[in-house]
């Protein structure tokens, strides 16, 4: 018997920052967003905004994108999408934080 890889979409992101739901989240007018590599990517396509469908804002090929422009006393809206040369993970995992 011979077994091979099977060619698979990465694997979800986790251990995100800030936390989802976080609150009085440190920015200097940037918001540094991090998160866990996930299995399989190559890069990930980062969306922010203050929408609840936030805006593609960039994709990179770190775990981790600071965020410029961010002001006091307001809601933001964030999520990660893993991806590879065999296709993209839809996020499962959006996270809201506060300023």
């Amino acid at each position: 018997v011979t077994l091979s890889a099977i060619n698979c979409p990465p694997t979800c992101v986790n251990n995100v920052s800030p936390a989802n739901a976080a609150t009085n989240v440190t920015y200097n007018p940037n918001i540094p967003l991090s998160w866990n590599a996930s299995a399989g990517a190559t890069s990930y396509d980062v969306y922010f905004g203050t929408t609840t469908t936030p805006s593609f804002l960039a994709n990179t090929f770190l775990n981790n994108i600071s965020v410029s422009g961010a002001s006091a006393n307001t809601i933001y809206y964030w999520y990660v999408v893993p991806k590879n040369a065999n296709g993209n993970l839809t996020s499962d995992l959006s996270c809201t934080c506060s300023t």
